[in-house]
């Protein structure tokens, strides 16, 4: 049987065809975002070492002369978990550089340096921020959304535990002077003392009740939002309290729009409500908490505090804080805030007093020692309007990447007003771990749809 004849081509037009759709190579991807987490041995070391570092106490190992934080262990462990990182990147050929998230955060590193390269100052300061990125790239190339969950939410039962039993004076703590076997009112639980205990638990309630792996219902609502409120009460510390009341104040009035159907024209009166009743029982409270808030609250001390303020001048340069002269300024008032006062003015005058080099580029990161308990005010002192534009817009940046990283920022941000919040240890590797998974959840999304558009 004779086969038919192919149709007639001119030579001209004798050239290959083209492939099928299907065999052709499809457009070139970027590689930086991970589709896939690292999976090897020295990945999972590295996550499990970054994990036992939240359970870990702050134990200085090597004192440092000057300065209050030495070598500890888990700085030794985090070292061992970028070691076995750095490893596990390039056995699976993952460039760790190419992580979007962090070139701001160490653009701001970088701005740190000066002050101990030509200031003489502590070098540990700008060391430690290097350090807690390392629970960011952890997070990001390594944990699942499991892994994260369940190391967090181990930490806070162990925390909770912890905070109970120092409570009921069964346990001691390590706080930055050492261990103490007794607390006046205000544990510590595994974190370096009650503001930073506070300060974690409301970083940690903001995750779980925003994150979405796993529905939020009414009743784990309630746990996490009493969970952690007793985490905060039992550390005393005035600041975090009012971000729970304010974060649990828009989460209850948000159940109460969404499951009672209600307008949200009434959404910011019911959570106003809801915060009212709540410091009035606390303020009320017969509790070491509720002391020191109605403290604050005397007409007064509040009096003091404006007058205070007001007289706020310039003077000579001083990088040394003395905590005695607070103190005994604050006879009858409130001695958090008036030590705070006092600090303000130093800060205050040595900024002003700088010149045009201080206001740009700061005094030097680590000139006031270990805490001012002025977040912002220091950040703006030590390392300029440079810096502290840099930290902002690294903020913002991070806002972008979900919901519950933005709401935790605005924590960290509020926090700041009144704490060191962006040198607390706990608080940051908790911040940055959160941020790292989100972050690579993110940019996997946005990889999977530049494949799926390549392809169509």
């Amino acid at each position: 049987m004779m086969q038919p004849r192919p149709p007639f081509r001119s030579p001209m037009l004798r050239r290959p065809l083209p492939p099928p759709s299907w065999q052709q190579s499809q457009p070139a991807v970027p590689s930086e975002i991970p589709l896939h987490k690292l999976d090897s041995v020295f990945a999972r070391i590295a996550l499990w070492l970054t994990a036992a570092t939240f359970f870990l106490p702050k134990i200085n190992l090597l004192e440092i002369e000057g300065s209050r934080a030495g070598v500890r262990i888990d700085d030794f462990l985090l070292l061992g978990s970028a070691i076995c990182l750095g490893m596990a990147a390039m056995a699976g050929g993952a460039q760790l550089w190419r992580t979007k998230i962090v070139r701001w955060f160490f653009i701001f590193v970088g701005l740190t340096l000066p002050g101990w390269l030509f200031g003489q100052l502590n070098p540990l300061f700008s060391l430690r921020l290097v350090e807690y990125s390392v629970f960011l790239f952890v997070a990001y190339w390594v944990a699942t959304r499991r892994e994260v969950v369940t190391i967090l939410l181990s930490y806070s039962g162990v925390n909770l535990v912890m905070a109970l039993l120092q409570y009921a004076g069964v346990v001691g703590g390590y706080t930055v002077l050492g261990y103490a076997e007794e607390f006046e009112g205000r544990v510590v639980g595994l974190t370096n003392g009650p503001w930073e205990l506070a300060l974690v638990s409301v970083l940690l309630m903001s995750f779980f009740l925003h994150q979405r792996a796993v529905a939020v219902t009414v009743g784990r609502g309630a746990a996490i939002v009493g969970g952690f409120g007793l985490l905060i009460f039992l550390g005393g510390s005035r600041t975090p309290l009012a971000i729970w009341l304010l974060v649990s104040a828009i989460y209850v009035a948000d159940l109460l729009s969404r499951g009672m159907g209600l307008s949200k024209k009434i959404f910011w009166p019911c959570a106003l409500c809801f915060m009212a009743l709540a410091m009035w029982g606390i303020v009320e409270s017969d509790t070491y908490l509720g002391a020191r808030t109605r403290e604050f609250l005397n007409r007064d001390n509040l009096a003091y505090l404006w007058n205070a303020l007001s007289r706020i001048h310039t003077g000579p340069v001083s990088y040394s804080i003395s905590q005695d002269d607070a103190l005994l300024s604050a006879y009858g008032m409130d001695a958090s805030m008036s030590q705070r006062l006092h600090i303000l003015k130093i800060l205050v005058s040595s900024y002003v007093n700088g010149g045009p080099i201080v206001w740009i580029g700061g005094v030097g990161f680590g000139a006031f020692g270990p805490s001012t308990d002025l977040g912002w005010v220091r950040l703006l002192v030590e390392t300029g309007a440079l810096g502290a534009a840099c930290y902002v817009v690294w903020l913002v940046r991070c806002t972008r990447v979900a919901k519950t990283v933005g709401v935790m920022v605005l924590c960290l941000a509020l926090n700041m007003s009144t704490l060191d919040a962006f040198l607390s240890y706990k608080a940051m590797s908790v911040f940055l771990f959160v941020l790292g998974l989100f972050a690579a959840e993110r940019d996997a999304m946005d990889q999977k749809a530049v494949i799926a558009n390549a392809r169509h």
